[in-house]
């Protein structure tokens, strides 16, 4: 499922290539990129490694490091628009999460991709001033911040609401082997 999501980014910035919006050089960095991360996540997975972890299933470390690729290419657009387009992207890791984080693992999750979003309008300040238009930036940055918010307390409630249905089916099973002793 990872792997499908990353091309359907993928789809995207071949798109910003064929309009010329990237090089060719971004194009292909994004896919390495984007196969180095899924590759690494595998070897975990079918090495058993991921068994010695906190989280064996690793969902924050995934979905934090999918956003590394975006940014990779967000870095080289002229566009503040074209970048927006990419933090719509961010949302989608967010969307893994709901089954399996509960809301303080979605607020580390949110806040490492508000602090990714923040280095690269470091980065684009520091050495391409010029593609940035203030106004525009300090909008989608708001923007990005709230919906990742929001994001996070419709996740939290989700989450727990998946640990209180676990927890009447257990007192539903317990009252169903309790009625079949009789």
């Amino acid at each position: 499922m990872s792997f499908g999501s990353y091309m359907v980014t993928f789809s995207i910035v071949v798109y910003c290539w064929v309009q010329g919006l990237i090089s060719l050089g971004v194009t292909v960095g994004f896919l390495a990129f984007a196969s180095l991360i899924n590759a690494t996540f595998w070897w975990l997975i079918h090495t058993g490694r991921n068994l010695k972890f906190h989280d064996p299933s690793m969902t924050s470390a995934q979905m934090i490091v999918s956003l590394l690729p975006p940014i990779w290419v967000m870095a080289f657009l002229e566009a503040g628009q074209a970048r927006a387009i990419f933090l719509l992207i961010a949302v989608v890791p967010m969307l893994f999460g709901i089954l399996a984080l509960t809301t303080r693992q979605f607020i580390v999750v949110g806040v490492w991709f508000f602090a990714l979003y923040g280095l690269l309008h470091l980065g684009l300040w520091a050495y391409r001033p010029e593609v940035l238009n203030s106004e525009l930036e300090i909008l989608q940055t708001v923007a990005f911040a709230l919906v990742m918010a929001e994001i996070t307390i419709i996740g939290g409630f989700i989450s727990s609401l998946r640990g209180k249905l676990r927890q009447r089916n257990l007192e539903l099973g317990e009252a169903w082997s309790r009625f079949g002793n009789w």
